[in-house]
């Protein structure tokens, strides 16, 4: 019951890179709910969007494909530098009650690798947790997400998970703003699970061990098969031991 209009626009920004002009478009979008507007004119743009860390000379680019549940409508922007990979990715969700959040989406590890794990494991906590956030959370959109994202045994697990106990998160009345710390590091490929961490308001870092498995009939997709405690220290013995190379089993 979503009618959502996006119309790319110029809007008078313009740059200079390597002696050619390019135009930083905005977007403007009209949302409706159940033929009912709930968002008119809303106008994202590279200022709007970066905030104090809006660098001139980069440009706004829109996700042509959206994520849509119950509750929210998830928008795509890359941010990036004209001709090159230097880029940062974001997701806003626009939620049915008139909210948008902005959660990032990291496209590499925390020590500099690209994997299409990584990706998806951003875009999971994004939906997951904003899904949760909700005023009066939608089984039906959790639901959407975590079969999305996670095998079935493991979305069956974390169902009925919230935002104050909550097994993936561990931390009671999990803020989403904390998010926009959260690194993922590489994948220990002997044991098929890789390191997660972000940081509280309080500044405590909190560490999660993500596990994965191959999606069946794919050779680089993974779904997240489970979670389990993890600190420091692991991260620690990790670039002390090194990986090894195995295969993962395929599941669902």
């Amino acid at each position: 019951d979503w009618e959502i209009h996006a119309h790319q626009f110029y809007d008078g920004y313009k740059f200079t890179y390597d002696k050619e002009t390019h135009a930083d478009y905005a977007v403007r979008f009209n949302v409706f709910k159940g033929g009912k507007p709930v968002f008119k004119g809303y106008k994202v743009n590279s200022k709007s969007l970066m905030g104090p860390n809006h660098i001139k000379g980069f440009e706004l680019g829109l996700f042509e494909h959206f994520e849509i549940t119950p509750t929210s409508v998830y928008v795509g922007f890359s941010y990036c530098e004209p001709e090159t990979d230097n880029c940062a990715s974001f997701t806003l969700a626009l939620n049915a009650d008139g909210m948008v959040r902005k959660y990032i989406l990291g496209m590499y590890t925390t020590e500099g690798d690209m994997d299409v794990y990584v990706p998806d494991i951003y875009g999971f906590y994004a939906m997951y947790v904003n899904e949760l956030s909700q005023a009066k959370p939608s089984a039906a959109g959790i639901r959407q997400v975590l079969n999305k994202y996670c095998t079935k045994a493991f979305a069956k697990q974390l169902q009925n998970e919230t935002l104050k106990k909550n097994l993936l998160l561990g931390s009671a009345q999990f803020d989403y703003r904390w998010l926009r710390s959260l690194e993922v590091h590489n994948m220990d490929t002997a044991t098929c699970t890789c390191i997660v961490n972000y940081k509280r308001a309080d500044g405590k870092v909190v560490y999660k061990r993500i596990h994965l498995q191959l999606k069946r009939g794919s050779e680089y997709e993974y779904l997240i098969s489970g979670v389990s405690d993890a600190d420091a220290d692991d991260l620690d013995k990790k670039s002390q031991d090194g990986d090894e190379n195995v295969e993962s089993s395929p599941t669902e």
